[in-house]
């Protein structure tokens, strides 16, 4: 498995090697480092898809689906809700610890790429997320999730979202800033893979690049939909 790049309490199984991980007062400085610079730190705990870094916590009780026919290991990258609810009784605690880490009132759960497999059902991974937008509110924190948490296979609405509704979707793949806004109440960021995924100037492969001046979505002498390429939720009058 992969290892958490953070140190979070209580959660010593999912830690990588000394050197490969930030120390709690380290995220701490930098946090603060950062805040004095303007930047905000927002944690994010990819779930319930791209959960290798999680696999020590089987032992924990949490449930893993796999990937491969053989259940490897190394292939477990989605968990589901069991009906025992030990799934569910760590990622509450998860959420609480990392949350105690990053003061930011935002936190992001990932949600993405949740192809279902096994006992990762659509329907099971809704009731998955559903409980952890509810767990994020009791904490006090406003989620943040990538696009599928909106919409999941055959592009229809997702129910999960609508238990929170100021959680801010952002798009990178299939979506438009303007589908959300659209089909939705949700805040939005814009994330276009193909566009502003600050990595990808650096593959030599041409569908990853693009011109970081342009917009995500539209031309950028096209003012009026401005507000779509800056992720804001209603129009205003671009300056003269």
């Amino acid at each position: 498995f992969c290892r958490f790049a953070i140190e979070v309490p209580g959660f010593e199984d999912t830690l990588g090697e000394p050197g490969e991980r930030w120390s709690t007062t380290e995220v701490t400085a930098l946090i603060q480092y950062a805040g004095l610079r303007g930047i905000r730190v927002v944690p994010e705990v990819d779930m319930p898809g791209h959960v290798n870094a999680l696999g020590g916590l089987v032992g924990a009780g949490l449930q893993l689906c796999r990937s491969s026919a053989d259940g490897r290991a190394e292939d477990a990258t989605k968990f589901y809700d069991d009906q025992e609810g030990k799934t569910r009784e760590v990622v509450g605690r998860l959420l609480a610890a990392v949350s105690a880490i990053f003061p930011d009132d935002h936190f992001h759960i990932g949600a993405d790429e949740t192809e279902p497999i096994g006992l990762c059902t659509v329907d099971n991974m809704i009731a998955l997320e559903e409980f952890m937008l509810e767990q994020l509110q009791s904490l006090g924190r406003k989620p943040v999730a990538w696009e599928e948490l909106v919409w999941k296979t055959g592009g229809k609405l997702d129910a999960a979202a609508s238990k929170a509704p100021g959680t801010v979707i952002q798009v990178w793949n299939r979506h438009k800033a303007s589908d959300v806004t659209e089909q939705t109440s949700h805040p939005v960021i814009v994330s276009s893979n193909s566009r502003v995924y600050l990595d990808h100037p650096q593959t030599p492969l041409e569908d990853y690049w693009w011109d970081i001046t342009r917009s995500p979505e539209f031309r950028p002498s096209t003012s009026s939909n401005a507000f779509e390429v800056f992720g804001l939720t209603s129009r205003a009058t671009p300056p003269a």
